[in-house]
């Protein structure tokens, strides 16, 4: 069984009637592929849009792989103890493969799975975006593809001026650390306010911030340029950045990587396993 099923045609459908206009076709899958990667808890998005969809389908397929994993690991409980002790232990593979337990075809899947990984947190798509604007109403048709999907369990749209950091503040209360946000809009000069905003509400262990259009205007490109040299001998913060060239405008994205030191001084993320 596969769970990654991004562009089958009830997707694609979907897209194609709710979506005209698309400046972040490659965007989309991007993000699809990083959230289901890096599988963040607290997703946050400033900007509904044609991304949005992506983002919660990538939700929607974690909790369908996590609950399959589960199952795995639930059927071999007894061997947990041998399974993990702080690398891959092979007596544990070999009783499963002994036992049979579970279908040759998973052994591989189960030999990778980690069981420590918390697989019944739910995750979550917030949007936040102005809905009473009445020009470039973003939210009426990505309400819509969520619906048509079935996606729309997953997303939590907050109607709310993302300028107004006091309104943004009290709607957030109750998701106190982001793990992934995706600023969708044109920030121009208060881009910095925005990224330091968010930045500070950010997961300190490989929480993440992706910027829309970045390398090919000004105002970003000069506040990407000081970022840089922020934290030039910085290692608490990764920086990278990706350019689409066949595009004047709405061209590239910055992916920012947030870090910190264990108090412990332990590695992070810790070290599992000899193999590769």
């Amino acid at each position: 069984m596969h769970f990654t099923n991004l562009f089958n045609s009830e997707f694609k459908r979907a897209l194609d009637d709710n979506f005209s206009s698309i400046v972040t076709e490659n965007v989309g899958p991007f993000l699809y592929s990083v959230v289901k990667t890096i599988r963040p808890k607290t997703v946050l998005e400033v900007g509904a849009g044609y991304t949005s969809v992506f983002l919660a389908k990538a939700l929607s397929e974690i909790r369908a792989e996590d609950n399959f994993d589960q199952v795995l690991l639930d059927s071999v409980t007894e061997l947990q103890p041998l399974w993990y002790n702080g690398q891959t232990n092979m007596r544990a593979w070999e009783e499963v493969r002994v036992k049979g337990s579970v279908p040759k075809e998973w052994m591989r899947r189960l030999f990778m799975l980690y069981p420590y990984y918390v697989r019944d947190e739910e995750s979550r798509l917030l949007i936040i975006d102005n809905l009473s604007k009445e020009l470039y109403d973003n939210a009426s048709p990505v309400n819509k593809a969520l619906n048509d999907l079935n996606l729309d369990e997953f997303v939590e749209i907050i109607n709310c001026d993302v300028y107004k950091f006091d309104d943004v503040d009290k709607f957030l209360k109750e998701y106190p650390v982001l793990d992934f946000v995706f600023l969708d809009f044109g920030a121009m000069l208060k881009l910095p306010t925005f990224f330091n905003f968010f930045l500070e509400r950010l997961n300190d262990f490989g929480g993440c911030i992706m910027i829309h259009s970045t390398l090919s205007n000004v105002m970003h490109r000069l506040w990407l340029a000081e970022l840089k040299l922020k934290y030039q001998n910085d290692h608490t913060v990764e920086i990278f950045s990706f350019l689409e060239p066949n595009k004047v405008i709405q061209n590239s994205f910055t992916l920012v990587k947030k870090y910190k030191e264990s108090i412990g001084g332990d590695y992070s993320p810790p070290i599992l396993t000899q193999l590769p």
